[in-house]
């Protein structure tokens, strides 16, 4: 398991952290995602895709997306379309909902509440 990974990008800090298991890899992405930090997230998923393993990104506490935040997610799901997204917060979904993009890869029941894993 990774511990808590703050990711910087610039002068822009985001919080991202990753837990690790033989199968999953959960990333779980608190803050803003925005131009200044959307690379950062890019460079986390980037890490994990492709290795076998079910990759879950938690969007639960992600207060503010932007474009750049769409971009990384949607090319994240073009490279593994088995990524799935975990409890998009109000804004994501917001954002998700004014680009007309409908992801099937919602997994709310996937593990429970956030904090449980």
């Amino acid at each position: 398991m990774n511990p808590v990974l703050p990711s910087v990008h610039g002068s822009c800090p985001q919080r991202v952290r990753v837990r690790e298991s033989v199968a999953t890899v959960h990333v779980m992405v608190c803050g803003e995602v925005d131009l200044c930090t959307a690379p950062a997230l890019e460079d986390v998923l980037e890490g994990h895709l492709g290795r076998g393993q079910q990759v879950i990104v938690d969007l639960s506490q992600v207060a503010f997306a932007d474009g750049s935040a769409l971009r990384v997610l949607l090319r994240a799901c073009r490279r593994d379309p088995d990524l799935q997204l975990f409890a998009p917060s109000r804004s994501v979904r917001r954002l998700l909902r004014l680009a007309g993009v409908s992801l099937p890869h919602y997994a709310a029941e996937v593990f429970g509440h956030p904090g449980a894993h």
